[in-house]
């Protein structure tokens, strides 16, 4: 292959990879996430005021794990509520639910075995407490 040929092949190559890159962090990366403007520490302001001082939280969420959002919302929990120690799922006798529809609450509730004690950001994130020790 003569040099020429191989420079333009290179160069193509290098500029589909970063306009791949640049399509993902301006196109894609911004729609996985609740809203461009949100704050992570906004989101959960309400409940990290009522949350118990030694508390262990567990973590629920009405979006289904296989999709990339719930990816995004189960780490985002930790950084906003540090140092508390989240457990998902877990039998913790308080918890976050965070919610993607508000409507889902109920049903996220009644799936954890627990009551909310405060709901904020419109009804998106709550703190659940235990109805009854485990």
């Amino acid at each position: 292959m003569k040099p020429v040929v191989a420079t333009a092949v290179a160069a193509v190559v290098i500029a589909a990879g970063i306009f791949a890159t640049f399509r993902f962090h301006n196109v894609i990366e911004p729609g996985l996430y609740p809203s461009p403007r949100e704050r992570i520490d906004d989101r959960f302001r309400e409940v990290r005021a009522a949350l118990p001082a030694d508390a262990e939280l567990g973590w629920f969420t009405d979006v289904p794990p296989t999709e990339t959002h719930y990816q995004v919302l189960r780490l985002q929990a930790p950084y906003a509520l540090a140092p508390k120690l989240i457990i998902v799922g877990g039998p913790a006798r308080y918890a976050i639910a965070d919610l993607h529809d508000p409507r889902n609450l109920g049903e996220v509730c009644r799936r954890a075995g627990m009551v909310p004690v405060v709901v904020g950001r419109g009804g998106r994130v709550a703190l659940l407490r235990r109805e009854r020790e485990p």
